[in-house]
């Protein structure tokens, strides 16, 4: 803790020159300056040693620990996700359907740990169709990071004002989204 040890060096220094100055013939004003200056001292030095404390006591970050609280987000974002078997119920999308589109880049789509995969809703519209601007944009990318893809599109881009390309497309808005993805496509920045 070098922070934590120049601070005290810092301290002991304005209490040193703090004394000093109380030897010297001070105005009111000077010697009530000197009073407030020392008390904000001692407040600071209560909320560094309480930062300490805290700092004791928190948990050590892990990132296996924070990328399953994202891939949670992302699972749950937008109503969450259709199974296979939701999705022949509802729209009659067969597994071997699921399966081609999977392949041709023209689904998002993310496996569980049993191998299951699932289909987040926000990418379809009320009848079942993909959102215009999805399937593009997915043929763009090419990438078998369902993870990647699924950040891709429900993260806020400050190139789009601050609005997910998700945004974009739902707005009606496909040739931008896909002139976003196009350009992150060719830089690998998505």
């Amino acid at each position: 803790m070098n922070a934590v040890r120049d601070a005290d060096v810092l301290v002991a220094d304005f209490e040193r020159d703090a004394r000093a100055l109380e030897t010297e013939k001070l105005s009111k004003q000077a010697r009530a300056a000197l009073k407030r200056m020392r008390s904000q001292v001692s407040t600071l030095q209560s909320a560094l040693q309480q930062m300490l404390e805290e700092l004791k006591e928190s948990k050590p970050f892990s990132p296996e620990e924070a990328g399953q609280r994202i891939v949670a987000e992302l699972q749950q974002a937008e109503g969450g996700a259709y199974s296979g078997a939701e999705l022949r119920g509802k729209w009659d999308l067969t597994s071997a359907v699921l399966h081609r589109r999977r392949k041709e880049h023209r689904i998002v789509y993310w496996r569980d740990s049993k191998h299951d995969f699932f289909y987040p809703q926000w990418q379809f519209t009320e009848v079942g169709a993909l959102l215009p601007g999805i399937q593009e944009s997915l043929q763009l990318f090419n990438s078998e990071d369902e993870w990647r893809v699924m950040g891709y599109f429900l993260g806020p881009r400050q190139q789009l004002g601050g609005q997910r390309p998700l945004d974009l497309l739902r707005q009606g808005k496909v040739k931008e989204a896909v002139a976003h993805a196009q350009l992150h496509a060719i830089e690998n920045t998505w």
